[in-house]
């Protein structure tokens, strides 16, 4: 077992260095290296491509030589990013960032050269390699602690000791033009997972970092690598020579003493964090207490992680490696998001727990994985899919302290800018669930990699707009979450689409809805002030129900429409739907919600333009629209929406510290396009003052008595996290648009597409423009589930026509 305790060596030098600084008590100096180190993995590991497990079972086209040489093609290009990040982002000290950059660089080279070792199974040359780096990082460790003021002479050695004992061979034909080009190519799907797993650390470390400040977060770093170290030195080290091992001589024994030492791990774990709970958390050996439930916690963690981790082994063995960039992608963000939730609304000490999440989030999802590659899952019942869109679409909102949001006398317009008042939609909670139950991640290859380039685009904007200032860091990683956490209704939509009747279980859970939903609020809102829309229903109040809600209503019911035009009972019953939808569009005094019904039924009139049913319900939906707003024209509702200015536009107007938008052109537009032209022009002087915010956004978000937002979802977007965070979201819309204007004509005979393609466009074009209907959970989500949906089903017609 030479060979893995020198790759061990080699390896986890840096994060011996972690553990024995922490220990020691230097945890601000343990909090760098904790950063540093994530930093190291966003560059370095993100770009392994898992080398070593690719070495080990002999991946066709991915040799060593070929392996290394890829590796010497991009290391400057890493390097300089690396560095970027360590020096950067939370002030570590750039001749610290340096050295640990140079010590990585050349660990990155020579990790090729040791497992050229191990397959040749050359054990004197690997026995050497273990003695020099042992030998120096102990060294190294001992002078840290006994000598501070050695640090940096310490780590210049500790930098270069690498190539001291595995210089790797450089091969000149693995060089060329066409070599480097077939393992580019071969080498790519592997690099999905750890370019995932590897920023993604970076990202968890640095929000840690930030929120829970340089002492507690060096505690952290330091429990949860001791507590998961076992399962790193598994997944890294032992994992791929076991897996050799077995692929050679089909020799199971290790798998007993695998299990047995991950139910001593998990069994130490849960006696140290049950002891550091009935203490409640008292300090203990100079430690304060939540560092011991961290380090339960983490053990415990481990323990479940090696189950996940022979998992992803499995997939290895199998050549399907690929298939874990979705579930990387969805663990790692989601313990992300909950890192600061943890913090802010839980306690301090629920970060303990993080690396127990990763554990189980990784282990379920791979499992997921590993299910989908054996076989194709039978298709669900379409109630069951249904019941997902339904949940949806359902206008169900959840405060913090657990209760339904409720307020009869009078709705909630603004909470604020606090996370504690904003009411969260049942929608979030069934987007999780539908992303883990469904797991057809290999169905949602596009949607994935564009959340996750748009996660480290976002990512990177905001650490080079914040340049370290913590203070900013951490407004603009809520921010971040805000924008991100609705784009993943794009990978639910897709996995939706994947199946032959994901469409039409969609469609039946929104006529679910607003079967239930119209009539009861509707109903309610018979003597409601003005004849507006109420937002009580009773049991449950709607949130933004005349803002953002009508819009969604009027998008499901279009897109239900069209999916179920061909069958005429079900079709029938949406027809009956259309005076109720109308006339819920219209009592909300929704400027975009009554142009999208009149808008929508226009089109699919002429789309069916022999349909009488198809022309019927265009003028019962447009005659009952335009009555009842010619009729209630003079009403404070359709005055304060419609009117040229009222009080609550001239008192908006006061509040925006703009006086570039001339009055006269201001007050030739209706009351509150007046308030948006003004935040329009102040949004885009914001981004157009400097270059440097233009490319990535602003360290500081506006001031929400100045402005609650852009306005608009572009410029609200782009202010905050610049151009090229945007370019993901900008590649999408034109892969759409291109792809849409291709199939014009099939998607013009093809009903349930084209609703679909009302509903995005209409979401992409208009209520983007005016709202930032993307950016709020419940619009958010609704809207890029039906994108989603639309590029599956536009994949699918393509693909038809080769």
């Amino acid at each position: 077992m030479i060979h893995p305790l020198a790759y061990l060596a080699l390896t986890s030098s840096l994060t011996v260095l972690l553990i024995v600084v922490g220990l020691a008590g230097k945890a601000s100096l343990a909090a760098e290296l904790g950063v540093t180190q994530g930093a190291l993995l966003a560059t370095f590991y993100a770009f392994s491509a898992n080398t070593r497990s690719l070495i080990l079972q002999g991946h066709g086209d991915l040799t060593p030589e070929r392996l290394l040489a890829k590796r010497f093609l991009v290391l400057p290009l890493i390097s300089a990013l690396a560095f970027v990040l360590c020096a950067g982002a939370a002030g570590v000290s750039p001749l610290l960032a340096l050295l640990l950059t140079v010590r990585r660089s050349c660990e990155w080279l020579a990790e090729v050269r040791l497992c050229e070792l191990e397959v040749a199974g050359d054990a004197p040359r690997a026995r050497r390699a273990f003695l020099i780096q042992a030998a120096v990082t102990l060294a190294v460790g001992a002078t840290i602690v006994a000598a501070p003021g050695a640090l940096f002479p310490a780590l210049a050695v500790f930098a270069l000791a690498p190539l001291a004992g595995s210089m790797p061979r450089l091969r000149a034909a693995a060089f060329g033009a066409e070599s480097l080009a077939l393992t580019l190519r071969s080498v790519f799907p592997y690099i999905g997972s750890t370019m995932v797993e590897g920023i993604s650390t970076y990202v968890l470390r640095l929000v840690v970092f930030l929120v829970a400040g340089r002492e507690m977060a060096g505690l952290l770093f330091t429990a949860f690598v001791l507590g998961g170290f076992a399962a790193t030195l598994f997944a890294n080290v032992l994992g791929p020579t076991l897996a050799m091992q077995e692929a050679r001589n089909g020799a199971r024994r290790h798998r007993l003493a695998v299990g047995a030492a991950a139910l001593g791990m998990g069994a130490a774990g849960i006696a140290i964090a049950g002891v550091s709970l009935a203490t409640r958390l008292g300090d203990w050996a100079g430690k304060p207490g939540y560092f011991w439930l961290a380090l339960g916690l983490s053990l415990l963690g481990a323990a479940i992680m090696i189950a996940a981790q022979i998992i992803r082994l499995r997939l290895f063995a199998a050549q399907r490696g690929e298939a874990l960039f979705g579930p990387d992608v969805l663990r790692n963000i989601a313990i992300i998001i909950a890192a600061p939730s943890l913090y802010f609304l839980v306690s301090p000490s629920a970060l303990a727990g993080l690396y127990l999440g990763i554990a189980v989030l990784t282990l379920f999802l791979y499992w997921g994985a590993e299910r989908q590659g054996s076989s194709e899952l039978a298709e669900a019942p379409v109630l069951l899919w249904g019941a997902i869109a339904a949940g949806i679409l359902l206008p169900l909102f959840f405060l913090l302290n657990g209760r339904v949001y409720h307020s009869p006398d009078s709705p909630l317009l603004d909470p604020g800018g606090s996370a504690v008042n904003v009411p969260l939609p049942l929608s979030l909670l069934v987007l999780v669930l539908g992303l883990v139950l469904l797991a057809r991640y290999r169905h949602a290859g596009l949607t994935l990699a564009t959340v996750f380039f748009l996660f480290i685009a976002m990512v990177l904007a905001s650490v080079v707009a914040t340049q370290g200032q913590v203070g900013y860091e951490l407004r603009k990683f809520v921010l971040l979450f805000q924008f991100l956490v609705p784009v993943f209704g794009l990978v639910l939509g897709q996995m939706f689409a994947a199946t032959p009747t994901g469409l039409r279980a969609a469609a039946v859970g929104f006529s679910a809805v607003l079967l239930a939903l119209l009539p009861a609020q509707l109903l309610h809102s018979i003597g409601f002030t003005h004849d507006q829309l109420s937002h009580d229903v009773w049991i449950f109040g709607v949130y933004q129900h005349l803002q953002y809600v009508p819009v969604v209503m009027v998008s499901a019911w279009l897109v239900a429409l069209c999916a179920f035009w061909d069958t005429p009972r079900a079709r029938l019953l949406l027809l009956v739907l259309a005076p109720l939808v109308a006339y819920y569009a219209a009592r909300s005094y929704a400027t975009l919600a009554i142009a999208l019904a009149a808008g929508g039924v226009l089109v699919i009139a002429a789309a069916r333009w022999r349909s009488a049913a198809a022309w019927l319900c265009a003028a019962i939906v447009v005659t009952i629209l335009a009555g009842f707003l010619y009729s209630h024209r003079d009403l404070p509702p359709a005055q304060q929406k419609f009117g040229r200015s009222t009080q609550a536009t001239e008192g908006r107007l006061q509040q925006a510290p703009v006086a570039d938008v001339p009055r006269g052109v201001a007050e030739a537009f209706p009351g509150p396009m007046q308030v948006r032209l003004y935040y329009w022009q102040l949004y885009a002087s914001g981004i157009a003052e400097s270059a440097r915010g233009a490319f990535f956004g602003h360290a500081q978000v506006v001031d929400r008595k100045v402005a609650p937002s852009a306005h608009n979802y572009y410029l609200d977007f782009v202010y905050n996290f610049g151009v090229l965070a945007f370019l993901p979201l900008a590649w999408l819309i034109g892969y759409t648009l291109t792809l849409l204007w291709r199939l014009r004509a099939a998607v013009w005979r093809n009903m349930p597409v084209l609703g679909l393609a009302i509903g995005v466009l209409f979401a992409l074009g208009l209520d983007n423009m005016f709202k930032v209907p993307m950016r709020q959970p419940y619009p958010g989500i609704f809207f890029f589930f039906l994108w989603g949906l639309l590029i599956g089903h536009l994949q699918a017609l393509h693909a038809a026509r080769r």
